[in-house]
């Protein structure tokens, strides 16, 4: 592993190859808190299978969102679907109003 002291990072072989630590998702009420309008109107058209092109919702907004893990893509429609992290952030916007 690592070992940060002094400011520099220093690997140990005798531990095992390098490996990138997993990346927590956010708790859906700590994701929810963090979307600007756009990203939640997107969520929102995406659950109810809204074209959210027709709302103003533009493609970095869709990038963004993927990214976040928010949505995908289906991949045999090609059509955006939320994730279950999606689900449970939209489940908490609408259990903040």
């Amino acid at each position: 592993m690592f070992d940060w002291s002094g400011g520099r990072a220093r690997y140990n072989l005798e531990e095992g190859p390098l490996t990138m630590p997993k990346r927590r998702e956010p708790t859906p009420e700590a994701g929810a808190a963090k979307l600007n309008v756009l990203q939640r109107v997107l969520l929102f058209c995406v659950a109810s299978n809204t074209d959210w092109r027709k709302v103003g919702i533009t493609s970095p907004t869709v990038q963004l969102a993927i990214i976040k893990n928010l949505i995908d893509r289906d991949e045999t429609t090609a059509h955006l679907k939320l994730t279950d992290h999606g689900r449970a952030v939209l489940a908490a916007l609408l259990a903040n109003h």
